[in-house]
């Protein structure tokens, strides 16, 4: 019993020091996110985007499908699923 409190004691000294290790170390997140902005094109690119599409397969409860999600600037979105089987889902 008293080598159980010990090792969660342990556990918790560990694990409490991580976080600040971990933030020590890793990269500035302000440094990465400026690095992705930048790998798209730049700010200035991004804010000429006027419209997007996103197309994927799903399957859910064994019914197959598309989902299409379609938006345009300054905020009209729709969404599109049509499914390939006759499934019906119920909860």
């Amino acid at each position: 019993m008293k080598s159980s409190i010990w090792i969660a004691i342990l556990n918790i000294g560990l694990t409490c020091g991580l976080p600040l290790s971990a933030a020590e170390k890793g990269p500035d997140v302000d440094a990465i996110l400026h690095k992705f902005v930048q790998a798209l094109g730049g700010r200035e690119a991004l804010t000429k985007i006027e419209s997007r599409q996103v197309a994927a397969e799903m399957e859910t409860l064994g019914a197959q499908g598309e989902y299409i999600s379609m938006s345009k600037s300054p905020n009209l979105p729709t969404s599109q699923p049509s499914w390939r089987s006759n499934a019906v889902i119920r909860r």
